[in-house]
């Protein structure tokens, strides 16, 4: 029996294939239960015993011989066929069974290439669902990162912007603060030049009293200087003694005198061109010791060392 060609199964999937090959199996199984009906049913029945051997009569040998030999034939005939029809429906059954088994195996075939395709197509998707996912994450991230850097430029923007702010008013108040202080120095310069100015006014209106104070205590001082030294200058002519004095001479003698004008210490510094005249006249000063000085300290020290003319 040739074996039979299952119809192609359609490209639908290897699902599809899967169940073709499951009815062509079962259509396979009950194939074979038929022919196992068939053969267990198809034994012949045995020949009936012939009525004429039965009978109690005188046979020809040669005849019953070649009936047993022809039954033996019909035997060997029947046994024959039998024996090729048993092989060629157990040939069928081999058959059979072997393409049921390699439609069994074919079918576990398809059935792992069905459940490979179908990991794979699990592991694709979840592959794709990874890789969504991971894109998914990525561009999460991504606008993340971005949110952050415009964030962080927002806040680098604001802090610029503040500290710019900040400087602007530092350096309003500095200036505002070199102004008032600019402001404050000119006005303590104008006041202290108002007051040095009113200072000077002051010390130059008592500078002037008090010279003019000093100019008049200098004028009442050289006045009761002026007696003393007309005074000195008697004494010193009471004493001069010079007996060949000649007309119109004079000198002028320096004295220095200390205290209660002792000591007394006379030089000529301007000559009258007459020598003996000059030391008689310096003689004369250290002869009038004590001099007459005033006794106010002030007004000796004004005159402890005087000029006078000695013209006698």
């Amino acid at each position: 029996m040739a074996r039979s060609r299952d119809k192609p199964v359609p490209a639908s999937g290897t699902g599809g294939r899967a169940f073709a090959y499951a009815v062509a199996i079962h259509v396979v199984v009950v194939a074979l239960l038929v022919v196992s009906v068939k053969f267990s049913d198809s034994k012949p029945p045995l020949p009936a015993p012939q009525s004429s051997v039965m009978q109690a009569v005188a046979v020809d040998q040669r005849a019953v011989d070649a009936q047993i030999e022809r039954l033996r034939e019909d035997e060997l005939s029947r046994k024959k066929a039998l024996s090729e029809q048993q092989q060629r429906q157990r040939r069928e059954q081999q058959a059979a069974e072997a393409r049921v088994k390699e439609l069994k195996a074919e079918q576990v075939a398809l059935e792992k290439k069905a459940k490979a395709e179908a990991d794979k197509q699990a592991k694709v998707r979840a592959k794709r669902k990874a890789d969504e996912e991971k894109q998914a994450a990525a561009e999460r991230k991504l606008a993340q990162a971005q949110a952050e850097a415009l964030a962080k430029e927002k806040a680098q923007a604001k802090a610029k912007a503040d500290a710019e702010k900040k400087r602007a008013e530092q350096a309003a108040k500095k200036k505002a603060a070199q102004e008032a202080e600019r402001k404050a120095k000119a006005a303590k310069a104008k006041a202290e030049a108002e007051v040095e100015a009113a200072q000077r006014e002051a010390d130059l209106a008592a500078a002037l009293a008090a010279e003019e104070a000093e100019l008049a205590n200098r004028q009442q001082d050289q006045g009761i200087i002026q007696q003393y030294i007309g005074q000195i200058t008697e004494e010193i002519k009471n004493v001069f003694i010079y007996p060949d004095l000649a007309s119109n001479l004079s000198c002028v003698i320096l004295v220095r005198m200390i205290p209660g004008g002792e000591g007394a210490e006379a030089r000529v510094i301007r000559s009258s061109g007459n020598a003996s005249f000059d030391r008689q006249a310096v003689i004369a000063v250290q002869k009038a010791a004590p001099l007459p000085v005033p006794s106010d300290p002030r007004l000796f020290q004004r005159m402890r060392e005087v000029e006078i003319v000695f013209d006698p």
